[in-house]
């Protein structure tokens, strides 16, 4: 799931900081490949037109910057996820080993 959308992106750097930096780990950035496209010119919704092209591109780079900045650490999904089920699997066997020691 989505932590953060295009959305977040479009708002000016000081809000979109401190929104990025109020939200919990892990951060998912969500962003459509359209929005790197010049969309300032054409008929879809206003808000969807806010900032694309090479400002998307300036933003993102700059959240990124923001996020670096703070000691993130930037991962694919598929890594993430082995990451979480390793997790899970490590908290399990501890569990089992608790249970065993108590019986």
């Amino acid at each position: 799931p989505a932590s953060v959308t295009s959305s977040v992106l479009r708002l000016p750097r000081p809000v979109r900081e401190t929104w990025i930096g109020a939200c919990a780990s892990p951060l998912v950035l969500f962003v459509h490949p359209w929005e790197f496209v010049d969309l300032r010119h054409t008929d879809i919704r206003l808000d969807c037109r806010f900032h694309t092209g090479p400002e998307a591109w300036r933003r993102v780079r700059a959240t990124l910057e923001f996020l670096a900045r703070r000691g993130a650490r930037f991962l694919t999904m598929r890594e993430a996820a082995a990451e979480q089920a390793a997790a899970e699997q490590a908290a399990a066997e501890r569990a089992a080993t608790a249970n065993a020691r108590a019986a």
